[in-house]
């Protein structure tokens, strides 16, 4: 699946799937602040894939995801609140 840009909890965010759709997924969460999912995706994409539901995003506030505006908060809750969305738009139980 090439890029696509995925509405979550008010903010479009950059995702990326590869491998078996039966495969067991596997959530990519880059570092930062600043990185984002492009590098691991362009060098471990073929090497997981095979045996991988490989999901990467790139987090709300980083490149190809919408901004982050400077009085919006933004902690680490709300990291795990768009992935436990994002969990949910995907279809998987856990």
């Amino acid at each position: 699946m090439e890029g696509v840009l995925i509405e979550v909890r008010g903010k479009r965010l950059y995702m990326e799937i590869h491998g078996n759709e039966n495969a067991k997924p596997l959530l990519y969460l880059h570092g930062g602040p600043g990185e984002s999912c492009y590098e691991f995706m362009l060098h471990q994409k073929k090497r997981l894939s095979d045996k991988l539901r490989l999901i990467s995003i790139d987090q709300r506030g980083v490149w190809r995801s919408d901004a982050i505006k400077e009085e919006e908060p933004f902690n680490l809750q709300d990291l795990v609140e768009d992935c436990e969305q994002l969990r949910k738009h995907l279809g998987f139980q856990k």
